[in-house]
Protein backbone atom coordinates (compact mmCIF):
# COMPACT_ATOMS: atom_id res chain seq x y z
CA UNK A 1 0.00 0.00 0.00
CA UNK A 2 1.18 3.48 -0.90
CA UNK A 3 1.27 5.44 2.44
CA UNK A 4 1.52 9.65 2.50
CA UNK A 5 1.16 11.89 4.74
CA UNK A 6 -2.16 14.49 3.86
CA UNK A 7 -3.92 17.66 4.90
CA UNK A 8 -7.83 17.36 5.03
CA UNK A 9 -10.05 20.18 4.73
CA UNK A 10 -13.67 19.80 4.06
CA UNK A 11 -15.91 22.25 1.73
CA UNK A 12 -19.52 21.97 0.00
CA UNK A 13 -17.53 19.54 -2.52
CA UNK A 14 -16.35 16.77 0.03
CA UNK A 15 -13.00 16.57 1.11
CA UNK A 16 -9.82 18.31 0.22
CA UNK A 17 -6.73 16.26 0.08
CA UNK A 18 -3.67 18.01 -0.01
CA UNK A 19 -0.37 15.92 -0.21
CA UNK A 20 2.97 17.93 0.26
CA UNK A 21 3.60 21.66 0.80
CA UNK A 22 4.16 24.77 -1.28
CA UNK A 23 5.40 23.95 -5.33
CA UNK A 24 5.16 20.48 -4.96
CA UNK A 25 1.51 19.93 -3.36
CA UNK A 26 -0.74 18.00 -5.20
CA UNK A 27 -4.68 18.00 -4.11
CA UNK A 28 -7.73 16.40 -5.10
CA UNK A 29 -11.20 15.93 -4.15
CA UNK A 30 -12.48 13.27 -2.00
CA UNK A 31 -16.38 14.05 -3.37
CA UNK A 32 -17.99 10.92 -0.62
CA UNK A 33 -15.43 10.68 2.14
CA UNK A 34 -16.25 8.45 4.83
CA UNK A 35 -17.98 10.42 7.31
CA UNK A 36 -15.36 9.38 10.17
CA UNK A 37 -12.49 11.72 8.81
CA UNK A 38 -14.95 15.18 9.79
CA UNK A 39 -13.00 15.40 13.26
CA UNK A 40 -9.84 15.60 10.83
CA UNK A 41 -11.13 18.72 9.34
CA UNK A 42 -7.96 21.22 9.27
CA UNK A 43 -5.68 18.31 10.26
CA UNK A 44 -2.68 16.19 9.13
CA UNK A 45 -3.99 12.16 8.92
CA UNK A 46 -1.90 9.17 7.15
CA UNK A 47 -3.64 8.15 3.55
CA UNK A 48 -3.20 5.13 2.07
CA UNK A 49 -3.95 3.82 -1.72
CA UNK A 50 -3.16 0.29 -3.37
CA UNK A 51 -1.05 0.37 -5.96
CA UNK A 52 -3.88 -1.27 -8.02
CA UNK A 53 -6.24 1.71 -7.31
CA UNK A 54 -4.39 4.11 -9.32
CA UNK A 55 -5.36 3.95 -13.22
CA UNK A 56 -4.69 5.29 -16.51
CA UNK A 57 -7.63 3.88 -18.35
CA UNK A 58 -9.89 3.45 -15.65
CA UNK A 59 -13.31 5.59 -15.56
CA UNK A 60 -14.55 5.76 -12.12
CA UNK A 61 -11.69 7.52 -9.86
CA UNK A 62 -10.25 10.99 -9.27
CA UNK A 63 -8.22 12.76 -12.35
CA UNK A 64 -4.43 13.91 -11.39
CA UNK A 65 -1.57 14.34 -13.21
CA UNK A 66 1.86 13.11 -11.64
CA UNK A 67 5.26 12.89 -13.10
CA UNK A 68 6.52 9.92 -14.30
CA UNK A 69 9.63 8.38 -11.98
CA UNK A 70 10.50 5.37 -13.15
CA UNK A 71 8.80 1.90 -15.21
CA UNK A 72 9.46 -1.14 -14.63
CA UNK A 73 7.87 -4.11 -16.64
CA UNK A 74 6.91 -6.91 -14.70
CA UNK A 75 5.28 -9.62 -17.06
CA UNK A 76 1.40 -9.01 -17.40
CA UNK A 77 2.01 -5.68 -15.36
CA UNK A 78 4.03 -2.23 -15.25
CA UNK A 79 4.82 -0.88 -11.77
CA UNK A 80 4.85 3.06 -12.67
CA UNK A 81 6.57 4.85 -9.71
CA UNK A 82 5.13 8.53 -10.30
CA UNK A 83 6.27 11.76 -7.93
CA UNK A 84 3.20 12.84 -4.93
CA UNK A 85 3.53 16.03 -3.11
CA UNK A 86 7.33 15.71 -2.72
CA UNK A 87 6.96 11.71 -2.02
CA UNK A 88 6.59 8.60 -4.37
CA UNK A 89 3.61 6.20 -5.15
CA UNK A 90 3.31 3.22 -7.41
CA UNK A 91 0.98 2.16 -9.31
CA UNK A 92 0.39 -1.29 -10.97
CA UNK A 93 -1.02 -0.98 -14.47
CA UNK A 94 -1.51 -3.52 -17.43
CA UNK A 95 1.78 -3.71 -19.09
CA UNK A 96 -0.04 -3.19 -22.50
CA UNK A 97 -0.92 0.41 -21.59
CA UNK A 98 1.18 2.94 -23.74
CA UNK A 99 2.64 5.66 -21.88
CA UNK A 100 6.38 7.06 -22.42
CA UNK A 101 9.17 6.88 -19.99
CA UNK A 102 9.35 10.08 -18.36
CA UNK A 103 6.88 13.20 -17.95
CA UNK A 104 3.57 13.82 -16.68
CA UNK A 105 1.27 11.37 -16.47
CA UNK A 106 -2.97 11.99 -16.25
CA UNK A 107 -3.98 9.18 -13.61
CA UNK A 108 -6.96 8.32 -11.66
CA UNK A 109 -7.58 7.58 -8.12
CA UNK A 110 -9.86 5.43 -7.45
CA UNK A 111 -11.08 7.71 -4.14
CA UNK A 112 -13.46 4.72 -2.53
CA UNK A 113 -10.57 2.37 -2.13
CA UNK A 114 -8.75 4.84 -0.11
CA UNK A 115 -7.63 4.40 3.74
CA UNK A 116 -7.11 7.03 6.29
CA UNK A 117 -4.65 6.79 9.20
CA UNK A 118 -4.65 8.71 12.44
CA UNK A 119 -0.64 10.13 12.08
CA UNK A 120 -0.14 9.35 15.83
CA UNK A 121 -1.53 6.27 16.68
CA UNK A 122 -1.52 4.49 13.27
CA UNK A 123 -5.17 3.45 13.68
CA UNK A 124 -7.21 3.70 10.47
CA UNK A 125 -10.40 6.01 10.33
CA UNK A 126 -11.94 4.71 7.87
Amino acid sequence: MNLFEARIRFDDKGAKITVGEGDAAVSFIDPNPHESIQSYDGKKVVAGIRPEAISIDNEAGTDISLDVVLVENAGPDRFVTLKLGGGEIIARIPSRTPLGEKGALDVKLDLATICYFDPKSGIRIS
